[in-house]
């Protein structure tokens, strides 16, 4: 049997709870730590093999050739070849984590409280691989784009709506990218996206419960566009499709019995206490980011991102 009883307003809430708590919503964007240093502006830049988030066309620039030469003298006839650096693995790996306390002072006069959770990390992954004197490069990034959690309190004004709610989520990204000339790269990859989650709330009263948990794939797809029509100046564009994943697992209702009054006395309410097969939908948005950087001089790099999310789509639906 599929239940849908109230996914879509439980998935809503964790989505829209948390987008009002964090100017992101669920959206992880901080997924190198020299990206998060510059507040993320750095789909112009992207110069490390983070840049499969960032904007993929950028890891061509991980394997351009030294102006060095190829070979080095030891005196004599006696020489020692010097590798080219225009191939081989790159690799990137961090961890970021977050963690939300928040006081809340509930308009409609009810008693404040507090939101905890416990730290909640997301773990990434990059590495690029480039075949000697080929103009593409190959990429593979493991991260999470999304994932969030919150908790309220059993007793807190809201319980009807939401008691807890998280979501975990992973992209498992490859990427090929290809540098047409020296001033251009380009490139595209597919998302693998597994997601989970668990939402709780309130049914009608205290100790009563309605929980979802489930998981599901969903599949999406990059790319980006890196230009650099001059040493001081690079333009990029980083793109992410929407994906839309169904969430299949089980649904939990709880609640003790209770009588409604009537003109003919106390009519009796059963409780119930039941598991069942459910599914749901969440419909995470695309994302597009354009960047200009500007380099007065080697050392220097001021960069400008415009970041949109288009979280107009991005919402919870349900399936039977």
């Amino acid at each position: 049997m599929k239940s849908a009883q109230s996914l879509t307003l439980a998935c809503a809430v964790v989505l829209g709870l948390t987008a009002s708590s964090h100017a992101l919503g669920i959206r992880i964007a901080d997924q190198d730590a020299r990206a998060t240093a510059r507040g993320n502006a750095f789909a112009a830049t992207a110069d490390n093999p983070s840049a499969i988030y960032y904007n993929p066309a950028g890891i061509t620039q991980l394997y351009e050739k030294l102006n060095a030469p190829s070979s080095i003298s030891l005196g004599g006839k006696n020489t020692v070849p010097v590798a080219p650096e225009d191939n081989g693995v790159r690799t990137r790996i961090g961890v970021y984590a977050i963690t939300l306390e928040n006081r809340v002072h509930p308009a409609s006069g009810a008693p404040d409280f507090d939101i905890k959770r416990d730290w909640q990390f997301a773990p990434t992954f990059f590495a690029t691989w480039k075949p000697t004197s080929a103009p593409v490069v190959f990429g593979l990034g493991i991260y999470a784009p999304y994932g969030f959690g919150l908790e309220y309190p059993e007793n807190s004004p809201l319980r009807t709506l939401s008691i807890s709610g998280s979501i975990q989520y992973i992209s498992i990204n490859p990427v090929i990218a290809w540098q047409v000339c020296d001033s251009l790269s380009i490139a595209a990859g597919p998302t693998f996206n597994y997601a989970k989650t668990s939402l709780k709330r309130g049914v009608l009263a205290a100790h009563d419960m309605f929980e979802f948990e489930g998981d599901g794939w969903g599949i999406g797809w990059n790319a980006g566009i890196l230009w650099k029509p001059h040493p001081m100046h690079s333009f990029g564009i980083n793109y992410r499709s929407k994906t839309d994943i169904d969430f299949d697992g089980h649904a939990h209702t709880f609640y003790n019995g209770f009588s409604v009054p009537t003109p003919f006395g106390p009519f009796p309410v059963p409780g119930s206490d039941t598991r069942e097969s459910a599914s749901a939908g969440i419909k995470f948005p695309q994302n597009i980011v354009v960047g200009y950087s500007f380099r007065p001089t080697p050392k220097w790099n001021l960069e400008v991102n415009v970041d949109w999310t288009d979280w107009d789509n991005g919402r919870a639906s349900n399936f039977l």
